[in-house]
């Protein structure tokens, strides 16, 4: 694609986010609680990085930025709010954002070399990548929803 298309894709990446990034906030204040409407978030997020697979023309690249957008930005909107939700100690609040923060930023340092060394192996093929960027946050979520069941159990109605 032109450059001016995945320029376009940056931008439209990040701006239909807004709504996404207030709403699972609401819903999850309201109704939910923000450690389950997170893992919701990363579930879509799951299903459309495994959906980018099926991309294979620009409108359609559109439209799966459209969604990934929204996606994402739950995402993104609800990580802090659910460390900080979770601290028992307030005065240890910062401490605990910092260490997730840190996780974070670790993982967006080497994620894009990992992948731009998956997609030279595999001779510019974008399947392997992506699906090491879907699988790493399969595992993530798995981690976000072992420590949901290690600290509220196992229930589904539970909201927390």
């Amino acid at each position: 694609m032109p450059y001016t298309t995945s320029l376009n894709l940056v931008i439209i990446l990040n701006g239909v986010g807004f709504p996404a990034r207030v709403l699972p906030g609401y819903i999850a204040d309201r109704f939910l609680g923000v450690l389950n409407v997170l893992i919701l978030c990363l579930l879509s997020n799951i299903i459309m990085l495994w959906s980018w697979l099926a991309v294979n023309s620009i409108p359609a690249c559109y439209a799966w930025t459209v969604l990934y957008g929204l996606s994402s930005a739950a995402f993104q909107s609800l990580f802090p709010t659910t460390i900080a939700a979770y601290s028992t100690d307030i005065t240890k609040t910062g401490t605990r954002l910092g260490m997730a923060f840190t996780v974070i930023g670790f993982s967006a340092l080497v994620g894009g070399p990992i992948s731009g060394a998956l997609l030279m192996a595999a001779d510019g093929d974008y399947t392997v990548p992506i699906a090491w960027a879907s699988s790493s946050t399969v595992v993530g979520t798995a981690l976000c929803f072992t420590a949901r069941c290690v600290k509220f159990g196992w229930k589904l109605q539970i909201r927390c």
